[in-house]
Parts: C-alpha cells; structure tokens; sequence
C-alpha cells in the first residue's frame, strides 16, 4: 500500500503528459491548414489561387521574381515509371505509369531503346521503353506510343500542372534518324495541344526559367540526346 501511494505522482505525470500530447496532435489540423494561408506575396497565383509555401523550391529565393517560374516548385519525379518494383531485372507496365500519375508525379522517366539493337540506320527499328536487364521470361518491352497514349489520357486528370516528360535514348536509339523521326511523330500526334511555344524549344533558354503560369496544362521533353532532327 506504500508503494501505491508512492506511484500516484507517477501516474499524475504520466496522465498529464498523455492529455498533453493528445491536446498538441489534435490541434495539429489546424497549424497544417494555416500553412496554406501563408503568402509570401500576394501576387504568387497560380489559376488565380495563393500558391502554398510548403510547394516552394526557395533555393532560388522565388520573392525576387517578378512572376513564379517552372524552378520555383518541388517537382514530385519518377524514376524509370514503367517498373512497379526496382531498378534492374524487372518487369515492365502501362498500368505502373498510370499508377505513378495518379499518385502526383510531374516528372516521367522513359528509357527509349531500339527494337533493333544491332544497326543504328535500320529504317524499320521501333521506338520501345524497356529496361536493360529485364526479367527473364516475363520481362517485354513496351511500345512507346501506347505509354503516350496512357500519360495523355492520364496526366491532366483532375489537374492542369505541367508535366516533365525525360526521355532517356539508348544507343543505337539516339543515333537512328528514322526512329527518332518516329518518336517526334508519336509526341506530336499525342501531345501537340499540350506543347509550349517554339522559343521554349531546342534548349534555348533554362526549362528551370519557364514561367509557371506557361507551363501550366502542358508538357516539357526532356532527353539526353540533342534533336539534331527538327
């Protein structure tokens, strides 16, 4: 019975402590809704709305700026979009790209290879997006134009942010005229309403420098093999 009535404070700091902690979680609503109360500046609209903070990229300290640019945000990416699971001896999915948009990606990563590897001027290659070491047996490529045609039917559902679509050539993919001629003629036939106005093209200025309210409802291609090709 001594040591009962030795605890009891004990147990009154505890119980306190507890009360408190549920107090502080409860009103934590609360505090997160605030966060998108904050403008830093009042003419920070995107679509007419205040642009919450917390999507800031402020490593280019945006104040300075007359109107936001593309640079300006947090940009949620996926890598290599068409795996469901990792980044070597996987499987391949259209459904893993629609997957990946509906769960807030804006930066898309397709790996374009040749489907005939062994000659870089074969006028019949096809542009496919696979993986170098695919699983065996169950591990196909996928055809390009069908991921285009998922990510046009599937990226500006319910929203109207840009997308950032990174096509990374695989050789000799990058070096065949004919099949990059391809892929122009896919992107173009999928995504010519989305495509932003011909200064933005060919690297002419920083896809970083592009005003946010251009970019919104459109697609910007990004690859790792110059357009020699117009």
């Amino acid at each position: 019975f001594y040591l009962f009535l030795c605890a009891i404070p004990l147990i009154l700091v505890i119980v306190l402590f507890i009360l408190s902690v549920y107090k502080h979680y409860q009103a934590r609503p609360d505090q997160c809704n605030a966060v998108f109360d904050v403008q830093l500046n009042p003419s920070y609209q995107v679509e007419l709305n205040p642009v919450p903070t917390m999507f800031w990229n402020t490593y280019f300290t945006p104040k300075k700026h007359t109107e936001l640019l593309l640079r300006d945000f947090w940009i949620a990416s996926s890598y290599r979009s068409y795996q469901p699971c990792g980044g070597t001896n996987d499987v391949t999915s259209y459904k893993t790209i629609q997957n990946v948009l509906e769960k807030g990606a804006r930066a898309i990563h397709l790996d374009i290879w040749s489907s005939t590897p062994d000659d870089f001027f074969d006028p019949s290659a096809e542009p496919i997006v696979r993986n170098k070491g695919l699983m065996g047996f169950v591990g196909k490529a996928l055809d390009l134009e069908e991921c285009c045609r998922v990510i046009a039917d599937q990226a500006w559902n319910g929203n109207k942010f840009p997308l950032l679509l990174y096509l990374e050539f695989h050789e000799p993919a990058g070096k065949n005229k004919y099949l990059l001629a391809k892929v122009a003629k896919i992107l173009y036939q999928y995504f010519s309403p989305r495509l932003l106005p011909p200064q933005y093209g060919f690297s002419r200025i920083p896809v970083g420098t592009i005003p946010i309210r251009l970019a919104m409802g459109k697609i910007i291609f990004l690859t790792n093999e110059y357009p020699l090709q117009s």
